[in-house]
């Protein structure tokens, strides 16, 4: 017992490292902000319209009867969330880029920005984000439904006999 705790304690600091932020160079850090900023990636996380329609949606379906003042109360707090988690997400998504690309990678992909097909897709991204989210509301609706169908008849089933 005492040997795998050991083995796992040297697994843990040796993993720790890999994982802290002064571990990923001044420069590369650079490039994955600056990708982050001409892929668009940061103008989409300061736009919740689309999440909080989303939201919205979802909530109107599963509870038709709700008032607006609800609705506008919670309008509220997935901006108010939103706008405070914003900087950290942004934080870290340009870490997850410096992890998972090179330094050369991104600077692949920042001229591709650059180029007019870039600058297109980045016009773009926003509708092909919006877009994709109603599919997956859509998705789940489904999914959801289908659960709550399962979960009813399951309780039919098992609910005593008279």
């Amino acid at each position: 017992m005492k040997k795998l705790l050991a083995a796992f304690a040297l697994s843990v600091a040796l993993a720790a490292p890999a994982f802290a932020d002064d571990a990923i160079p001044a420069a590369k850090l650079a490039a994955a902000k600056e990708l982050i900023q001409v892929s668009g990636a940061e103008q989409l996380f300061g736009s919740v319209d689309g999440l909080t329609e989303a939201m919205v949606a979802q909530v109107k379906k599963s509870a038709p009867a709700i008032d607006d003042d609800a609705i506008n109360h919670l309008k509220a707090i997935v901006k108010e969330e939103f706008t405070k988690a914003v900087p950290g997400m942004i934080e870290e998504t340009t870490k997850l880029y410096a992890r998972h690309f090179s330094e050369s990678e991104m600077r692949d992909m920042i001229a591709f920005y650059a180029s007019p097909t870039g600058k297109r897709v980045v016009s773009e991204m926003p509708a092909l984000m919006r877009e994709s989210m109603q599919m997956s509301v859509q998705t789940s609706n489904v999914i959801i439904q289908r659960f709550i169908a399962y979960m009813q008849e399951r309780a039919a089933k098992e609910a005593p006999k008279q």
